[in-house]
């Protein structure tokens, strides 16, 4: 299989999620796989199905924490399907391309709607996926629709039919549906507005988000009255350490990994909240991170 694979492009054996996620935690992966375009994606996946493999699609790898346990499948990385072009006011990208090179390329270009997303450390079948947001603008503002590979075949499929909510999209429960380009509909603006609004929403972004560790971005999704780092600094956990893994004293909705970190350890801290949570406030937290391979 992996030789077929090779005909479809890049096949390694030797990479682990420690590689491959921001985080900088998990285990082995048995197949590494990474696509030339869309139609080596396609193909390649029908091998992978034909030899009953299990798979995962992964992007920047910034919103995922993977388990310290080798996984016996294949790893598909899309950071080839990064072709982008814009026709008027709309803009086509693969889903591989980094959302903040597709922000910045909108902005260059006097295309509001994505100037949120220039901080946004992924690709954009992830941002879709999770219906990233920030600064109350959201990735599902401007979708017209999304090009999905699924049952054997590719199909577009409008913005109005993918179930969109907060940090939700009708691809967390369709787990066979993949994400493989997408075209937006952006308005007209100033060049130099959109600058200064990407420039002070990033600049908000570093002086309150640890970057200096590895990370994957916030741990659970905030809640309708009561914003997470607060309810974390209520159950006085901010700072809390096990092992490696430190929910972060900068901002307490993110944990980070301190050095040599295992993904078990990042795990109990969130067990921990969640606990609390429940036992002192009576809250049930949802994760935004995805925990895979557990």
């Amino acid at each position: 299989m992996i030789e077929q694979l090779k005909a479809f492009g890049n096949v390694e054996t030797d990479r682990s999620f420690k590689q491959l996620t921001t985080l900088k935690v998990g285990g082995n992966v048995k197949i590494f796989f990474e696509p030339i375009d869309i139609r080596s994606l396609v193909l390649g996946l029908e091998i992978i199905k034909k030899h009953q493999l299990p798979y995962k699609i992964i992007g920047f790898g910034s919103n995922i924490l993977c388990s310290d346990n080798d996984y016996n499948g294949v790893v598909i990385k899309l950071s080839n399907l990064n072709h982008f072009e814009i026709n008027d006011n709309e803009l086509y990208t693969e889903a591989g391309t980094p959302i903040i090179t597709i922000a910045n390329f909108a902005i260059n270009n006097g295309l509001s709607g994505l100037q949120f997303a220039t901080g946004i450390p992924a690709m954009v079948g992830g941002t879709i996926f999770m219906n990233a947001s920030a600064y109350n603008e959201g990735i599902s503002d401007v979708i017209s629709e999304v090009l999905v590979y699924k049952n054997h075949s590719l199909k577009w499929i409008a913005a109005k039919d993918l179930e969109f909510a907060y940090r939700n999209s009708i691809f967390q429960r369709k787990k066979d549906w993949i994400i493989v380009a997408a075209t937006f509909n952006l308005k007209p603006d100033s060049i130099s507005r959109l600058k200064k609004i990407s420039v002070d929403r990033n600049t908000r972004r570093w002086q309150t988000q640890p970057i200096k560790y590895p990370n994957c971005g916030s741990i659970f999704r905030n809640l309708e009255n009561y914003q997470i780092w607060k309810l974390v600094d209520d159950l006085k956990l901010r700072g809390k350490i096990i092992g490696q893994a430190q929910i972060s004293e900068k901002h307490s909705n993110f944990i980070v990994n301190l050095g040599n970190c295992q993904a078990k350890d990042i795990n109990t801290l969130i067990d921990l909240i969640c606990e609390k949570a429940k036992s002192e406030k009576n809250i049930d937290l949802k994760l935004e991170v995805e925990k895979f391979n557990w």
